[in-house]
């Protein structure tokens, strides 16, 4: 027991802060790289077991050590010339990753020594490991992570492949497919990791609840209440809830052309119920004891021109540019004579008739 004692202590001792440059390995994992004749006890006795992480796969994490649990383990499988990178990044801020790997493990269980390991990787910059790895056998490898000062944090372990006989950047089974817009995949961190096609496809993280699609945002209606929410994706919709495309659809209010009614079916933002009475009126007041029905229609104006042939001169005097033959007063003022070529020309401005503002007019009429 003392002597258990005496090595925790020894390794918290050595713990400092982290630094760019060469990898240090020295007292800061079980079994050092090195260390003949070391006992595999300790790699057991300190880890704790937390899962599998696969090529080509992110596991994200949270380091919280407790008791001897001062690391935290995940299985890795290799083939015989799979060449991977092994990374573990810091998502909280200050976080100092170590790692190290051991195996294959042997049938006893037992995973061996320590046989690469990284504290501050070699393109430094970051307080993240990086161990490049070249598999010699077959088997089931360890991968140990902590942070250098043994403080709590949140961190990710990716394993991708870097050549040899591993296939690199296979993009990983897709979900919701109808849903997204973009041809690519992104990681956790958001980064591209490989492109997929046909388009469209969807991004992928693993593990849960990481998944999600592109840039769409989607609505969700709660079974139980009726309530609509807004979600980022179809991905983040809970199950049993239904899918819509705008909130509108999902408040369950129409759309332009279709029915609405006095007391019931609202029509969306910016459409008004067109409402036809028993009478053939139009007035949604036309009988209170009625629940009268009509058309969603939109509430902004209809344009009164298209193209500048939709506009004619007119007025007593050729004042005026309208979409048709108007009457005016025929009293005649001086600045009448500013409109008309070639000073300025009667046509269409954003579905309105007028005068063409140009230089010319307004320096005419400053004159008049």
């Amino acid at each position: 027991m003392l002597r258990i004692v005496g090595l925790l202590l020894g390794m918290v001792a050595a713990a400092g802060c982290g630094e760019s440059g060469p990898s240090k390995t020295s007292a800061e994992l079980p079994n050092q790289v090195g260390e003949p004749g070391k006992g595999d006890w300790r790699t057991n006795a300190y880890t704790d077991f937390r899962g599998e992480v696969r090529v080509d796969d992110t596991f994200v994490d949270t380091y919280q050590p407790a008791g001897a649990a001062l690391y935290q383990g995940y299985t890795l499988e290799l083939e015989e010339g799979d060449i991977v990178d092994i990374r573990v990044a810091g998502l909280s801020s200050g976080f100092d990753a170590v790692a190290g790997l051991y195996g294959p493990q042997r049938r006893s269980g037992a995973w061996g020594n320590l046989i690469a390991a990284n504290d501050d990787a070699p393109e430094g910059g970051t307080l993240n490991s990086h161990i490049p790895f070249e598999a010699a056998k077959t088997g089931k490898y360890l991968v140990i992570v902590r942070d250098y000062s043994f403080e709590d944090g949140d961190f990710s372990l990716s394993v991708s492949c870097a050549g040899g006989t591993c296939e690199a950047n296979q993009c990983k089974p897709l979900v919701c497919e109808e849903y997204c817009e973009f041809g690519h995949q992104l990681d956790y961190l958001g980064c591209e990791q490989c492109s997929c096609n046909p388009a469209p496809s969807c991004q992928w993280i693993n593990p849960p609840p990481y998944v999600r699609c592109a840039g769409i945002e989607t609505y969700g209606k709660n079974p139980v209440d009726g309530t609509c929410c807004q979600y980022p994706s179809p991905c983040y919709i809970p199950e049993g809830y239904e899918h819509f495309a705008t909130e509108g659809a999902c408040l369950g209010l129409a759309a332009e052309g279709e029915g609405c009614s006095l007391y019931g079916t609202q029509c969306q933002n910016g459409l008004e119920c067109q409402f036809v009475c028993p009478d053939g009126s139009t007035d949604g007041n036309c009988n209170l004891g009625i629940n009268p029905s009509g058309t969603c229609v939109s509430t902004a104006p209809a344009a009164e021109c298209q193209t500048d042939a939709d506009c004619v001169v007119t007025g007593c005097s050729g004042q005026m540019c309208a979409p048709e033959a108007r009457f005016s007063t025929c009293e005649y003022r001086p600045e009448y004579a500013c409109y008309g070529e070639p000073t300025t020309s009667c046509g269409c401005n954003n579905g309105s008739c007028g005068w063409d503002q140009t230089d010319a007019l307004t320096a005419c009429l400053a004159g008049n």
